[in-house]
C-alpha cells in the first residue's frame, strides 16, 4: 500500500490547491487515484478523494481512511479544532483552522452495534453499517476560504 500524504489547507498526494485544471487532469491520468476538484477562478480550491484499497492517505502517520471516526477526530482535534457548530456535526467534521475536512453519509457509531434495531438488520446490511464507523471522503482546502467552511459541500 502506497502512503499518500495529505496536507491539510495544501494537498493531497500530488494534487495541489492552487493548481489548474489542465495541471490536475495531468496529474489524475498518471496517478490512478479518484480526486473531486472545485474550481475558483481556473485553480482548484478544494480537492476531495474517496478509500482507496491499494492506498493510504496520511495526515502525519494517521491513516485517515483506516482509524475509526470516533478516534480519528478526538486525535485531529487535539492538533485543530474541529467546527462544532456544524449543521451536518456526526457526518462531517471540518477542521477550519488548518482546512481540512471529513464525511460519511451516516452517523454510526460504536455502540449501535448493540442496539435491537442494527441486530435486527441482515446480516449484509450490517456490513454495510459497520462501514460509516469510518470516513468515506477526505477534503482539503485554502484555509482564508471561508465557503469550506460554512456548509456541507459533500457529494460521495
Amino acid at each position: 500500500m502506497r502512503k499518500i500524504p495529505v496536507v491539510p489547507g495544501k494537498s493531497i498526494g500530488l494534487a495541489k490547491l492552487g493548481m489548474n485544471e489542465n495541471e490536475i487532469n495531468q496529474l489524475i491520468r498518471d496517478s490512478g487515484i479518484w480526486y473531486r476538484v472545485e474550481y475558483t477562478d481556473g485553480l482548484a480550491s478544494f480537492i476531495e478523494v474517496p478509500p482507496d484499497d491499494t492506498e493510504g492517505f496520511f495526515f502525519h502517520e494517521i491513516d485517515l481512511f483506516r482509524t475509526k471516526v470516533r478516534e480519528l477526530v478526538s486525535q485531529l482535534d487535539s492538533i485543530s479544532p474541529y467546527d462544532k457548530k456544524h449543521p451536518a456535526l456526526g457526518s462531517t467534521y471540518v477542521f477550519p483552522e488548518i482546512g481540512l475536512s471529513l464525511w460519511r453519509s451516516s452517523r454510526t457509531i460504536e455502540e449501535d452495534i448493540h442496539k435491537d434495531w442494527f441486530k435486527e438488520l441482515p446480516l449484509d446490511l450490517q456490513e454495510d453499517e459497520l462501514k460509516f464507523l469510518y470516513f468515506e471522503s477526505v477534503g482539503v482546502f485554502r484555509v482564508e476560504d471561508k465557503r469550506y467552511t460554512s456548509y456541507d459541500l459533500y457529494t460521495f
